[in-house]
């Protein structure tokens, strides 16, 4: 009967200590699985890797996306032609406003008024003329002298 008793104390405890674990693992993942970015540039170029979330990016000039299967783009506005090379389609002549949610995305956009804003988690880099801002950080400059800006969050 001892023997019973202490089998079931270790198995109680095997399933706390595995309970516990998950716990913890799951308040790390939820404090570290997005962050937030916004981006506001005279002239430029922006490109944007997400592990997952979503961007808009709005402003006038050249768009790349590449969205594959786990994500989807709506397109508000005009753009002149498209060309498609493998998975990535260019947006020549574009003026307007893109949303992309999912995961594993890549946008980049290049040209003039750009307004950037994502949600999730991935980075970012800046060349040109402008500021960024992330959940965690103050407003910077990027691009000074066309210079590249890195960002993660």
């Amino acid at each position: 009967m001892l023997l019973r008793t202490l089998f079931w104390v270790k198995e109680k405890r095997k399933f706390g200590l595995v309970a516990l674990t998950l716990i913890i693992s799951f308040t790390a993942f939820l404090a570290s699985s997005h962050g937030e970015f916004w981006a506001e540039g005279k002239r430029g170029w922006v490109k944007f890797f997400a592990q997952k979330g979503f961007v808009e990016v709005e402003g006038k000039g050249k768009l790349w996306l590449k969205t594959g299967v786990d994500a989807k783009e709506e397109i508000e506005g005009n753009y002149q032609t498209v060309e498609k090379e493998g998975e990535v389609v260019l947006y020549k002549g574009f003026q307007g406003k893109v949303k992309v949610t999912g995961m594993n995305f890549r946008v980049e956009f290049r040209g003039e008024d750009i307004k950037f804003h994502a949600v999730g988690k991935g980075k970012a880099a800046l060349k040109g003329e402008g500021t960024f801002k992330t959940d965690k950080e103050q407003e910077r400059k990027w691009g000074i002298d066309y210079k590249w800006a890195h960002c993660r969050f």
